[in-house]
């Protein structure tokens, strides 16, 4: 097992008061029954969630805050990305240790200079990376889980798979676009076109003297309008549509 061959390593670093336990992976899920569409979490709560310890796991976060109760600092190993920055932390809440005694280890592999410069560049436990991947669970949730049904209804895909930072990018770029837009008020002019069943609406682009984008008074398209009452428009007769192909 790898966490009997890190406390090898340890000793042999030199680290002889320690103990070196294994959390055998996440500890927590969303547990889903409840909220929306099933999934366990509230948006209508700030997104609360329905987290509880995995039926497995509930031995070693016990062994986990006896050991913890005795020890001045706990190291926190981890992969170098955000999920390991979510478990982490996850662990330190669950188990209720004192966060400015746990510090994180970022362990791409279990070697003695691994272990050795990961010990060297401890640091605490980041709460808002770890926020950020939690959102990044919640979205997979909530969007990837419940698409997934649906691509394999209907797109014949297995799965969405997992929301990605990328996409998150996007919509909080969309979003920011959003809130900074300045509302630009502006009229169309349209009239509905009638010949048995079909009904088309022609748009009003221009006049005898220039083409009209859109406009920004009312007055003016009134005035339009009214000088449109008495005018005999002409009538469509067929509708023809063509695909021209390039060679």
């Amino acid at each position: 097992m790898l966490f009997f061959y890190l406390n090898d390593i340890l000793k042999k670093l030199g680290y002889n008061k320690t103990t070196v336990l294994c959390t055998y992976g996440r500890i927590t899920e969303i547990a889903g029954g409840s909220g929306a569409y099933g999934s366990g979490i509230y948006p209508e709560k700030n997104f609360d969630t329905d987290m509880v310890i995995l039926p497995e796991r509930k031995k070693v976060v016990d062994e986990i805050i006896a050991q913890a109760s005795y020890a001045e600092h706990v190291y926190i190993g981890t992969n170098q990305d955000r999920e390991g920055e979510l478990l982490g932390w996850t662990a330190i809440k669950v188990c209720e240790l004192a966060p400015e005694k746990c510090f994180r280890l970022v362990l791409p592999e279990i070697t003695p200079e691994a272990v050795n410069e990961a010990l060297a560049q401890a640091k605490p436990f980041s709460a808002h990376q770890a926020q950020a991947a939690f959102v990044r669970t919640i979205i997979d949730k909530l969007l990837g889980y419940s698409l997934s049904s649906f691509a394999k209804k209907y797109l014949g895909a297995k799965s969405i798979g997992r929301y990605q930072a990328v996409g998150l990018q996007i919509l909080a770029e969309r979003e920011r676009k959003i809130e900074n837009h300045i509302p630009d008020l502006h009229y169309e002019l349209c009239l509905d076109f009638i010949k048995d069943d079909l009904k088309i609406r022609a748009k009003y682009l221009e006049n005898n003297e220039a083409k009209v984008q859109k406009f920004t008074n009312k007055a003016d398209v009134e005035m339009i309008m009214l000088n449109c009452k008495n005018i005999q428009y002409c009538y469509i007769e067929n509708i023809k549509k063509s695909i021209d192909i390039f060679c």
